[in-house]
């Protein structure tokens, strides 16, 4: 509704999510080069991770109701604190690739939460939440890395201290908001006409192709780029740390501002030319080492 309060503030919850799940990601990539993990190995970690999020999410769309959204972000941020504590104590890379697991099922719980109640809590127009999240979990992202990149230096107890703070973090700010929460009158769905659900269905099937492709990358610039820098250049973790904050950096402001260019990302041949230079670009990555 128009005269609604816009609540920026409720993006902050992702960004804080998404620097533990990062920094945790780091830190497993690093623990398990230091364990003697090869690029298989690391690799597994990755599709654990993947694997966790997506089936538990499947299952979780079916089962959750937004009554229980704030509970599902509340247990997910508990079941970070644990999967941090116990990564920071494990001695192999096939303990870290389950914990990778338990850790993409965690993190579902909080981002299926958070779509069912509290997106609609920040009441802003769609294109707007778009770029407002999108900068919300790319920043999340910069600030993990570059936090972990500096702490991995430390204690195993200290390097996972982002993913618990942030994790405490959560549930202080949900604490708060359960507090101060107004109900507010939620819009009818019912009024949706049927050629709105055909288009919006065509909509749903390009972006589940773009996440799924913008997933497979993302999690091998995650997971295998950091043993890349680490042991074929010998970077340090805190460089290493430096050029992923600087990336999700960047791509956090472009993402903030390509909501002003409203029908841009709605063409096809836009999606395509994007796809061809991230593609090149990889390629240039994995050419010139």
């Amino acid at each position: 509704m128009e005269n609604q309060k816009r609540r920026y503030w409720v993006y902050l919850f992702p960004a804080v999510m998404d620097m533990a799940v990062v920094s945790l990601g780091f830190f497993a990539t690093v623990r398990a080069i230091s364990l003697g993990g090869g690029p298989v190995l690391l690799g597994m970690i990755g599709t654990a991770w993947g694997l966790g999020y997506s089936l538990t999410s499947l299952l979780l769309t079916r089962l959750a109701h937004a009554e229980r959204s704030v509970f599902f972000m509340q247990l997910s941020a508990v079941g970070f604190i644990l999967v941090a504590i116990a990564m920071a104590l494990a001695r192999s890379v096939s303990f870290l690739v389950i914990l990778s697991w338990w850790s993409g099922f965690w993190c579902s719980f909080f981002f299926v939460g958070f779509q069912l109640s509290m997106a609609s809590l920040a009441s802003l127009s769609t294109d707007i939440s778009v770029a407002a999240y999108n900068f919300s979990w790319s920043v999340g992202f910069a600030l993990g890395s570059l936090a972990e990149g500096v702490l991995l230096s430390h204690y195993p107890s200290v390097a996972v201290s982002p993913a618990v703070i942030g994790s405490l973090g959560i549930l202080a700010g949900l604490w708060l908001v359960q507090r101060s929460r107004v109900k507010e009158p939620s819009d009818s769905a019912g009024g949706k006409s049927e050629g709105q659900r055909a288009t919006r269905r065509s909509f749903v099937l390009i972006g589940w192709i773009g996440l799924a492709t913008v997933a497979f990358i993302g999690s091998g610039f995650r997971y295998l780029l950091p043993e890349i820098a680490v042991r074929r250049f010998s970077l340090s973790s805190s460089t290493t740390g430096n050029f992923f904050f600087l990336f999700c950096l960047l791509e956090s402001v472009v993402g903030l501002f390509l909501h002003r260019l409203s029908r841009w990302q709605y063409r096809f041949h836009h999606h395509l030319g994007a796809t061809f230079l991230g593609l090149t670009g990889c390629w240039l990555a994995f050419s010139l080492q």
